[in-house]
């Protein structure tokens, strides 16, 4: 946990704020000498890879922080960064390398971070991924289409939704993707589940701005 806060961080940190985030301000008696020894085993751990743990590491004067050696890639931010690629790359209708740079953000976005463990910081950086999640899917339904495969936009497409079973543009991906299928049954069902979500659900009208597309 204190890798990971301090890898996402970019500028160093004050040791109080980092006490809080990882007690959820609640630090428990001892927590300094629990936070210095963990230090130190990561520095072991750092050193053991043959670089110099306590530049990469920082702790002094009551902040901290984490300076990644040159060549290092933080996923997380990869996954930011090939977000924004991809989104610009299919406005400049490059196909290939929005797909390239969706996929890449794609794998790492659906992974867990930290699985099991139950932090607001954690909260809020996994709540930024799965944005990251749902944008790649959106990029990706979209380039297979283009492409001409409409399967694989709608496989897209169903994981969108799942990812985000409230978005009409999701459910607008799907039937988009099995209209060009072909399978307007399936279409119209995608359409009367999108309906039965606005009324059973959230309480509002039915939309037939998505039947308009199977008609």
């Amino acid at each position: 946990m204190v890798l990971v806060r301090l890898a996402l961080e970019p500028h160093p940190i004050d040791r109080t704020r980092l006490v809080d985030d990882l007690w959820s301000g609640q630090p428990p008696r001892g927590s300094d000498s629990m936070l210095n020894a963990t230090f130190s085993r990561l520095r072991s751990a750092l050193s053991s890879l043959g670089l110099d743990a306590r530049n990469v590491l920082q702790s002094s004067g009551g902040v901290c922080g984490f300076l990644p050696p040159v060549g290092t890639r933080i996923d997380v931010a990869v996954a930011t960064r090939s977000i924004d690629a991809a989104e610009g790359a299919l406005r400049r209708n490059d196909l290939t390398a929005a797909w390239s740079s969706a996929t890449v953000a794609h794998s790492i976005a659906r992974r867990p971070l930290l699985p099991g463990v139950d932090l607001v910081w954690l909260d809020a950086e996994r709540d930024r991924l799965h944005h990251v999640l749902e944008r790649s899917l959106t990029v990706l339904s979209d380039v297979w289409l283009e492409q001409g495969d409409p399967q694989q936009s709608a496989t897209m497409a169903k994981e969108l939704i799942r990812c985000a079973p409230y978005s009409e543009s999701a459910h607008r991906r799907l039937v988009m993707a099995l209209v060009a299928l072909g399978d307007r049954p399936q279409a119209a069902h995608a359409v009367n589940r999108w309906n039965a979500i606005l009324t059973e659900e959230l309480g509002l009208p039915a939309d037939d701005r998505l039947r308009a597309l199977i008609d």
